[in-house]
């Protein structure tokens, strides 16, 4: 997708309400901020980068989703409408299964790729 489109992709998800589903999870190359510090129910994109730079709205990106993603359910429309997806049919399942063979170890935590301020805490 160009970078135009992933900012307004990032500019949907931070327009989902919290608590209303549909929360976005982005590997460690993805870093934003969704700002409810104005008191309203949908947040503000802030700070979007892709291996530690800028969205260049001009360049192209490609990343990995589900089907499900792709097809716009849970209203993202906006990969719904990209002619240059290719779906693997490889199954979630099988994915998640395959990478967790490769780690042999998960190690749960945080690292600031997501930022929230305001809003509620969740």
């Amino acid at each position: 997708m160009k970078g135009s489109e992933i900012t307004a992709l990032f500019e949907f998800i931070a327009s989902i309400p919290q608590g209303a589903g549909g929360w976005a999870q982005v590997s460690e190359e993805v870093r934003y901020t969704i700002d409810y510090s104005a008191g309203f129910e949908k947040g503000v994109l802030k700070d979007l980068s892709i291996h530690g730079a800028p969205v260049d709205p001009d360049a192209e990106y490609t990343f990995i989703t589900n089907d499900y993603l792709m097809s716009g359910g849970d209203g993202y429309t906006i990969l719904a409408n990209n002619i240059s997806s290719y779906n693997t049919s490889t199954t979630l399942r099988d994915a998640v299964t395959e990478y967790v063979k490769h780690m042999k170890i998960l190690s749960p935590e945080t690292d600031g790729r997501i930022t929230v301020i305001g809003g509620l805490q969740l």
